[in-house]
């Protein structure tokens, strides 16, 4: 009798581990919730747990928008816009957030004669005309390009 207790018992603490995992939706939804609510910690957390299980383009999406508005890390931002992109080269999110990051580094570019780098503006330009290719409807883009205008005056 005990020598069937101990493989029995480790089956069903395997078993109770396997259930109490969640799937890669249940993290990305726990993830998306918190982002939503700004809790950029928690929605990070759940994220990364997701990605553990999946990699999609809206997940690196959702974790490059974790990096630049809630730890406002550019660079890391870029770098999971990239991977998004790495996924679907057509993701307009990925893409359009990609020239929110340019126009962000030309902003932080200008100097006190109110001079920026002009490759910043070049770059935000290109990439909000490719998020306008991949959807010619969001209208956030083309706020965003407004912005890009008025920069180049």
């Amino acid at each position: 009798m005990h020598r069937y207790f101990l493989p029995f018992s480790a089956l069903l603490l395997a078993f109770s581990i396997n259930c109490s995992e969640k799937s890669h939706e249940e993290y990305f939804n726990i993830g998306f919730k918190a982002r939503t609510e700004q809790d950029f910690a928690k929605a990070k957390k759940n994220y990364l747990k997701a990605l553990k299980i999946k990699k999609t383009a809206e997940l690196y999406k959702e974790l490059g928008n974790v990096y630049l508005f809630g730890e406002h890390d550019l660079d890391k931002a870029e770098e999971h816009y990239r991977l998004s992109l790495n996924v679907d080269p057509n993701y307009m999110n990925a893409l359009h957030n990609m020239g929110v990051i340019s126009l962000e580094r030309y902003a932080n570019s200008i100097n006190k004669k109110g001079k920026g780098k002009e490759r910043f503006l070049e770059e935000a330009e290109q990439w909000f005309f490719k998020a306008k290719i991949a959807a010619p409807s969001f209208d956030l883009t083309y706020t965003n390009l407004g912005k890009l205008y008025f920069y180049k005056k």
